[in-house]
This record gives C-alpha cells, sequence and structure tokens, in this order.
C-alpha cells in the first residue's frame, strides 16, 4: 500500500509539472497587423511587416506562423500575400539587394496546411509592392505573381508570372520592357497595379496613376495573363472626364459582380456592377470621396457579395444593399484612426476592422469586430500566442 501511495504521489507531481511547462508555453504578448483577411468568423490570417500569424478564435489570439526559412534581414518586409481558405496561403518576400536586379527579386512561399509547413519558389527578378493584389489564386493550383522590374517617374516595365501547380514552380507568361512597346501587354505606366482572376483564363488588372493623375487603368485577359486589352468604363451622370483609379472586381459564378472606382474631376467613388462577367459594367450613384485623394486605399473598402458593399471615407462607414445604386451612412464615426484603417466584411452583417497607423502614439493591438452590418462594434484585444 506505501508503494501505491508512492506512486500515486509521484505520478500527481508528474502531471503537475506537465501543467506548468505547457503553462509556461502559452504565454501572450499584444500583437500589431497591417492586414488582415478573415475567411470566416473564426479563421483567419494577418500581416505585420516581417510576420504572418493566424487566428482560430475571431482574432483575439494570433499564432506566428511565418515560415522558417523567410529571414527578415534577407528578404525585406512582406511585399505581396493572399490567402485562399484557412488552410491556403502564399506570401512574398523580396530581397531589395542590388546584385539580383535593379529592382530587387521576389521568393512566393506557401503553404497548405493553415502553416504548419511552407515551402518556397525559386527567385524571381523584380519587385511585388507591399500590396495584396500583387499575388493572387483563384483555386489552390493556379496562381498569378506581378513583378516590377524597372521604374521611372514615368514608366514602368512588368512581368506577370503563372502556375498551375499551387506555386511550386512560374512560368514568366507577360513581359512588358521599360519604355517597350508591346502589343496586349499591360501598360508601362508610373502607376499601381492589381491582378485580378476567377479561373484559369480569366482576369483583370485594376489600379491607380503614379505622378500624373490623367488616365485610368483596367484590362482584361482570356489566356491566362498572357495578353491584356483595355476597357473603358462609361461615365457616370455629372462626369465628363475618363480619368479615375479601379479596385480588383468581385465576380459570382454567375457572372455578376461589382468594382469600386474613384472619380477624378469631381472626387467620388462609384460602384460599377456587371452581370455578363466583367464584359460591360455600369456605374452606380456617386459617393463623395475625401478632398486631395486620387486613388483607392487597400482596406478603405469591402465587398462581401454581389449586392453589398461597404466604403470608409475618414471615418464615416457607408454602405450599399443594392449593388450601389443607393449609398447610407450606417455609422457616423468608426472608433478608429482616421484614414488609417483596415476593413472586412465576409457578408453583410459580419465584418472586422483594424487600425493600421503606425505613429507610435497610437495603440493597434486590437480589432473591432460587428454581427450588424457596421452599426455598432465590438473592440477585442489582439494577442500572440507563444
Amino acid at each position: 500500500m506505501r508503494r501505491l501511495y508512492v506512486l500515486l504521489a509521484g505520478l500527481m507531481m508528474i502531471l503537475a509539472g506537465s501543467r506548468s511547462i505547457h503553462a509556461a508555453s502559452t504565454k501572450t504578448s499584444p500583437v500589431t497587423l497591417r492586414s488582415i483577411r478573415m475567411v470566416s468568423t473564426r479563421f483567419g490570417w494577418g500581416i505585420s511587416r516581417t510576420h504572418i500569424l493566424r487566428t482560430s478564435d475571431g482574432g483575439r489570439l494570433w499564432r506566428d506562423v511565418t515560415p522558417p526559412a523567410y529571414k527578415p534581414r534577407n528578404l525585406g518586409s512582406l511585399e505581396g500575400w493572399t490567402m485562399l481558405d484557412a488552410r491556403h496561403a502564399w506570401i512574398v518576400g523580396a530581397d531589395p539587394r542590388p546584385q539580383h536586379t535593379e529592382m530587387g527579386s521576389a521568393i512566393v512561399f506557401r503553404t497548405s496546411d493553415g502553416g504548419q509547413h511552407w515551402q518556397q519558389s525559386r527567385r524571381m527578378a523584380g519587385y511585388a509592392g507591399a500590396r495584396p493584389d500583387t499575388l493572387k489564386f483563384s483555386d489552390a493550383k493556379h496562381g498569378w505573381l506581378l513583378l516590377a522590374t524597372s521604374a521611372s517617374m514615368s514608366q514602368a516595365g512588368w512581368d506577370v508570372y503563372q502556375t498551375d501547380d499551387g506555386g511550386a514552380t512560374w512560368m514568366r507568361v507577360m513581359h512588358k520592357g521599360y519604355q517597350q512597346s508591346a502589343p496586349h501587354a499591360l501598360p508601362g505606366c508610373d502607376c499601381q497595379l492589381n491582378l485580378t482572376f476567377f479561373d484559369a483564363a480569366h482576369g483583370f488588372a485594376t489600379g491607380y496613376w503614379g505622378v500624373a493623375q490623367n488616365y485610368s487603368i483596367l484590362s482584361r485577359s482570356f489566356d491566362g495573363g498572357h495578353s491584356w486589352y483595355p476597357m473603358q468604363l462609361p461615365l457616370p451622370p455629372g462626369f465628363r472626364i475618363p480619368f479615375y483609379a479601379t479596385s480588383p472586381p468581385t465576380l459570382s459564378i454567375t457572372g455578376h459582380g461589382l468594382m469600386l472606382a474613384h472619380m477624378v474631376q469631381p472626387q467620388a467613388f462609384v460602384l460599377y456592377r456587371t452581370v455578363n462577367g466583367g464584359a460591360t459594367w455600369q456605374p452606380g450613384a456617386a459617393l463623395p470621396g475625401p478632398a486631395q485623394v486620387f486613388f483607392i486605399a487597400p482596406g478603405s473598402f469591402s465587398i462581401p457579395d454581389t449586392q453589398h458593399a461597404f466604403v470608409l471615407v475618414r471615418s464615416v462607414l457607408y454602405r450599399t444593399d443594392n449593388a450601389g445604386l443607393r449609398w447610407y451612412v450606417v455609422n457616423h464615426h468608426l472608433p478608429l484612426p482616421v484614414g488609417l484603417t483596415h476593413i472586412q466584411f465576409l457578408n453583410a452583417f459580419t465584418g472586422f476592422a483594424i487600425p493600421v497607423d503606425e505613429s507610435p502614439e497610437v495603440d493597434r493591438s486590437f480589432l473591432l469586430t460587428t454581427h450588424d452590418g457596421g452599426r455598432s462594434w465590438r473592440r477585442v484585444s489582439m494577442m500572440e500566442q507563444r
């Protein structure tokens, strides 16, 4: 009997030790992000300057899932990212060292198990730019990467790479050299471009200008990014100058879709809608935009489906329920830094918002959640689980 008591006591000490070790391994600390991509009410991904994180509880706890091979010292900040679901994600690390090319080089990291394991591609010459939509996947296998190969005050060179094996190998399908004319290529402009593909063949290039606000950017591809054809949007009533910035469109399997544009004169947001897969677009009602802003900031809008859209103008949140035919204010003052906020809605009711102002005096270690379409928001402290 005494031996049994000794064994039980030893077992209790082991269990107590294991509990203390487990407790020590789950320490938390505040986390700040510059972008989020929630794929459900529970699961999502977060991007900081040099790390990628993942949440499984709606954004309260985050776990660092940065690829072990990714070295910020050599690869700089993350320059592109896309998340398909809770398991599949891709990020671009940029090597800015000039010995590779004038614009550096890029490496694509990929995971298919929620960040537990990562693989990397070969280096590709060019610069992706710190925005998500230079890298886009239409499904788990087909993806596209846009890289700038050279640039000046008025011209740029572009390469489009395509993969059909989930990012293991990449093939260059379009090249537009600096100050070179190329038929059916992307515009060689001093601009910011984004790619969006809806299947292995059909995609759009959208974006905004750099120095001069005197042209528009909207091109369409029918062959997986090999060739591009410029499009012109019809102007809404009261607009005469066809200069505008465009955002990545959304399309459903039925061919219905939405695309937000920012008009120059007068400055306003206009939501365009299509019913034929993007072959033609029709403008909705104009929503006055902020003065002296000539582009659409990533994270300042969200289009969860083909009827609903949200646009944040300074701290006022606007909403449409009929594809942009009418806008109304759903929240007069979102409690986040003015103009420096990232919003995302999963549907007409559930949404998320985070501050992205990097000023040292701004608290960024929280997110806001809404379940009533943006009318009310709940603050959630974000913690990184170590």
